[in-house]
Order: structure tokens, then sequence, then C-alpha cells
């Protein structure tokens, strides 16, 4: 009996000897790769071993151009790492593959792991159960959390933290300001083994590299400074010194690469497709031009420019206005002509664009086409020598662009129907638009109204906005619609901000409606059919304070018709729990990044929400 324990022991003890062998040893990986139910490529496995030869102590970086499975290399080096015992680690990853994670190491490596989110967290905490990431396991968590719940995770002993898609967070050298999210995490996995996941910053430029390999080695590439002085500038031009200094940087940051004895004294391993052909099969892709003309009607929808005249209280459909540079001078002044088409400036206080005495309302027009550009009722004293404005009669009449000339990053104004150059948009105007118009008086004529007719305006938070603003834009009545942010303390929030919860800002739809077509009170019934009102923070799946259910009223009547729609509500009982909508006063409106706008349109699908009839 003794013998056959001392059997079951040595076969036990060899085992452990087996799996503790030296980094960078083939045999190392023997184990899990012939446990693993994928068809494995040698660059795959290299990856693998120059992840364990780091030896993880400050962590690699695995690069392959896109496609080649860099997740497959990281599941490699997770399930070793938990067949030698070491069995607590992390993966920090969009939430959107989250799940993908999740079914790769099952499916592929057998390993189980949990899916750690805001709600689940909570969940588990309140039960009275272990708390998450406390104890040892799998854990996959999104960037937000990570950020979110950084305290905790930087009190762990982990064995490894793999970061995924980790060019989200290559812009942490530009400071904490920049990217708060990207410098917390980096501080946060200071001292932790590591191993990203990344191809993008290889194909941009090189301060985004620089920004990903300090979070494997703040010092090996040295200062923002120094690494531009050393390596971006002399790079930056052509000839025989640019091609030392790759050398030199590809020696840095990627090593000798050689296994055994010579251990890989670089941080970074990169395989292209075009290394790889004998191994992966990629379909070939031919490129090949092919003769478009596009119909009238196409031609027509790219033509047409929507514009609101204030005069008829409508929206019309017009062609965008081409003209020749004569026709051009002809029509306007030389010094109309030098602002509205040169892009220039005229002297401040040159001109006051005065209103006449006595009651009335005015619109300011285009000189160059009459569009309604702004009305007399938005102009105020800025004190700058340009006329000001706080908003545009509405925002289909004017274009707003980048502009970087004069050694200054602004955002020109134009008219939105034949591209004159009008002035300059600044963030310093009154409330709640918070915008100054500054525009050129010998860019616009003042008109008597009349009759004018003009637009109301509108913002309701509902959660995710790509769906509120889909609803909004099918009502009859409503002209135009923008996703961004509202009620927050951060001026000029970016989405990636936002998602922090530490803005205060509001998943927030803008928009601009005829009240000659739909009223206030029929966008509040349309407001309330799209979303949950009775959850704080919270609409479906998504959670935090930027999901929240908020009003943003312009005017006393908005205000108290909001407050009687939600009266209303609450006394037909259709929600067993109270409305917790906010009702509170329109601030400053933050557009969104672009591609965030009419999301479900660019996308070609449908929105989750449900679009009432």
């Amino acid at each position: 009996m003794a013998m056959i324990q001392n059997m079951f022991l040595q076969r036990y003890l060899s085992e452990k000897i087996m799996l503790k062998k030296m980094a960078g040893d083939i045999n190392r990986l023997s184990s899990t790769l012939a446990k693993s139910s994928i068809q494995l490529n040698p660059y795959q496995v290299y990856a693998s071993m120059y992840a364990f030869d780091s030896p993880l102590q400050r962590g690699a970086i695995l690069a392959d151009e896109v496609g080649l499975g860099k997740t497959i290399e990281a599941g490699i080096v997770v399930s070793q790492l938990w067949a030698e015992g070491k069995r607590k680690i992390l993966i920090i990853c969009p939430a959107s593959i989250r799940k993908q994670w999740q079914d790769e190491l099952s499916l592929h490596f057998g390993l189980n792991s949990e899916v750690i989110d805001g709600p689940i967290f909570e969940t588990k905490v309140n039960s009275g159960g272990q708390i998450p990431l406390t104890y040892d396991g799998i854990f996959i968590v999104s960037l937000q959390f990570a950020y979110q719940r950084k305290g905790l995770i930087e009190k762990q002993s982990w064995r490894c933290v793999v970061i995924d898609e980790a060019h989200r967070l290559r812009n942490v050298y530009k400071g904490r300001d920049a990217s708060k999210m990207a410098w917390e995490i980096r501080n946060v996995m200071q001292d932790k083994p590591k191993l990203l996941l990344t191809a993008t910053p290889l194909q941009n430029n090189l301060m985004e590299l620089y920004g990903i390999a300090t979070f494997i080695d703040d010092k090996i590439l040295g200062t923002p400074y120094s690494f531009k002085k050393r390596f971006v500038e002399p790079l930056a031009e052509k000839g025989e010194f640019s091609k030392v200094k790759l050398k030199e940087l590809r020696q840095l940051v990627k090593g000798e690469e050689q296994l055994g004895d010579n251990k890989a004294s670089g941080i970074l391993t990169r395989t292209l497709r075009n290394q790889v052909i004998d191994y992966v099969k990629f379909t070939r892709r031919k490129a090949f031009t092919q003769d478009f003309t596009p119909t009238n009607e196409e031609i027509e929808l790219y033509e047409k420019v929507s514009v609101f005249n204030a005069e008829k209280g409508r929206v019309e459909e017009l062609e965008r206005i081409y003209k020749t540079e004569g026709e051009w001078r002809s029509l306007l002044t030389p010094e109309q002509y030098s602002v509205t088409r040169l892009k220039g400036t005229e002297r401040p206080f040159s001109g006051t664009c005065a209103v006449p005495a006595g009651e009335g309302e005015y619109v300011y027009r285009c000189v160059g086409c009459g569009t309604d550009l702004f009305r007399s009722g938005a102009k105020f004293q800025s004190g700058t020598g340009w006329p000001s404005f706080a908003e545009p009669v509405s925002e289909l009449n004017i274009t707003t662009i980048e502009d970087r000339s004069h050694g200054m990053v602004r955002t020109e104004v134009l008219c939105a129907l034949c591209g004159a150059h009008l002035g300059h948009v600044f963030d310093d105007g009154p409330l709640p638009s918070g915008n100054r118009h500054c525009i050129n008086s010998v860019a616009i004529k003042l008109v008597d109204a009349g009759s004018f007719k003009r637009l109301e305006k509108a913002a309701f938070a509902a959660g995710c906005f790509w769906g509120v603003e889909a609803s909004l834009r099918g009502v009859k009545g409503v002209v135009y619609t923008a996703v961004g942010f509202m009620g927050g303390t951060l001026k000029n929030p970016t989405y990636e901000q936002v998602c922090r919860r530490d803005t205060g800002n509001a998943e927030t739809v803008f928009l601009e409606y005829n009240p000659d077509e739909v009223s206030y009170e029929q966008l509040l019934n349309v407001f309330w059919k799209i979303h949950n009102p009775t959850t704080p923070d919270r609409q479906g799946p998504d959670v935090g304070t930027q999901y929240r259910s908020v009003i943003f009223y312009y005017n006393d009547a908005q205000e108290k018709a909001a407050k009687l729609s939600a009266k209303e509500l609450e006394r037909a009982g259709r929600f067993n729990d109270p409305v917790v909508t906010r009702i509170v006063p329109a601030q400053v409106f933050y557009r969104a990044e672009e591609y965030h706008q009419r999301y479900y349109e660019k996308q070609g699908r449908k929105p989750a929400c449900i679009i009432p009839e």
C-alpha cells in the first residue's frame, strides 16, 4: 500500500515539476497545447512563448496584424497559468466582446470564467456572498468597470492581467486630463503581470506606440519629449539616418526576438499577414473599378439642402447654391466677397448690425443667398467688436466645421445653402445655449420679419441616445435632431468621458420642432412611451447616471407642461413604481461625436426601443 501511495506521490510531484519549467521552454506549453481544441499555427505558439519569456513581470504586447488570432495567443497563456495553479486572472476588454472572450475560453480551452459588470457586482455584494474579484478565478470586465473599481482591482494579487484592444488606451501619453481612464488603469496595473493585445498603434503614429509601451515599461522609451526628439522627428525625415533610428527603435521595442539562451529583451512581438501565408489561407481580394453614374434622384438628394424659412414657417428642400467667382464678385461688394468667399474677417467695431428702434422682430439673412440665419432677439452685446448671437434661426440653416487657420483651433460658421463664411462660434455665450456666434456684419443683412415664425427647442434624456433620437426623428413636425450631452459639469465632454459616470452629463437628444405641426405635449407623450421612467439611472441593460430620465425645459410653458404630464402619467397607473424622471432647466448642450449622430440610419439597423406610430 505504501508503495502504491509512493508511486502516485512521485507521479504527482513529477507533474508539478513539469508545470514549473523555465520560461521560454516549449515543454512548458505542451499540456496546454495538447488539451486545446483549436488548430494552432506556429506564430501563435511563438507569441505565447514570447509572452512567458518576458517573463510577465513587466508584461508583453502581442501586436499581430488584425485577424491573426491574438485572442488565441492570450488564451494559451491564460490556460497555461491556470494549469500551473496561478488562478487569479483578470481580462479587461470592451464591453461588446466580454461574452466572446468567455465563449472562446470555454470552447477552446475548457476554462470557466465570470463576466462581471456593475449590476452583477452589486447583486453579489448585496446577497452577502463573496465579493467578486477577491477570490481565485478568471474575471472578464469592461474598461469602464475596471476604471470604476480601480481601487478594488489594485489591491488584488493578479497572476496576469490581459487588456484586449489596448489601443483604446493609447492616448495615455497626452496626460491625465486628456485620457483619465487610460491614465488611471495604467497606474493600477503598474506592478501587475500584464499582456496587452493591440494592432492599431503600430499603424497610426509613433506617439500612440509610445503610449501603449508605457503600460509595460514607462522608462524603456524615455519621456514623451525625449522620444519625440530621439525617434519621431528623425523618422519624419527621409534618408539613411531615419533608417538607423528605425532599426534602433525596433531593437528597443522588439528586442532580439530569440528564445532559449538568448532571452527576448523587448516588450512586443508582431506578426504580419504576409509572413504567415504558409499557415493561414486568406481570401484573395482583387480591386477593380466600375463606372458609376448617379441617377437624377441621387443627384437631387445630394444637391438639396433642408433649411427653415422663417417667413413661411416651414422647412424647405432647396438646391445647393453654386456660383462662379465672377458671379459672386458681381453680386457682392468687395468687402462682402472678401469675407464670405475668401474667409476674411472685417475689422472689429467696424459694423454694428443695429436693430431699428421700436417693437418688432427682425431676421438677419445671408448676403449671398438670403437664407434666414439669426433672429434679432438672439443678438446680445459681447463687447468683442463683432455682432454676437446666442443661437441661429435653426441649426439646419448653418454648418460648422473645424478651422485651424492662423495657428488656432476654432469652429467656423457657414451658411448651409451657399457655403458663405459667416464667422466663428465660441462657447462663452449666454445660457441655455452657452454659444456666441461671432458674425461678420458684412456677411448678413437685416430684414423685417413681418409674420415671422420660429421653431421651438426641446431636449430629452431617456437612456441610450441612439434609439431616443430615432424615435423622435420620426415624429412629424420635428425638423432637426442631434445627440449629445447635457446636465453635467464638464465642458465639451467626449463619449468616453461621459461613460466614466463622473461628469454628471446625461445622454441627451436635442431637437427643433415646428409648433404648428406638433405640440410639446405630443413630444412628451412620445418621450414617456419609448423608455421606462421608473428606473433610476438605468434603461434596460444600460446602467449609469448618463442613462437617467430627464426632461430639460427651455421656458416656463415647457416646465408646466412637463410637470402636468408627469402627474397624469402617475395617475394613469401605467407603472407599478413611481416615476423618477427629473424635470430641470435646460443647460448647455454638447453635441456628441459624429458617428453617434443618426446612428441607426448609418448602420442600416432598426432601433431597439419602440417607435410610436
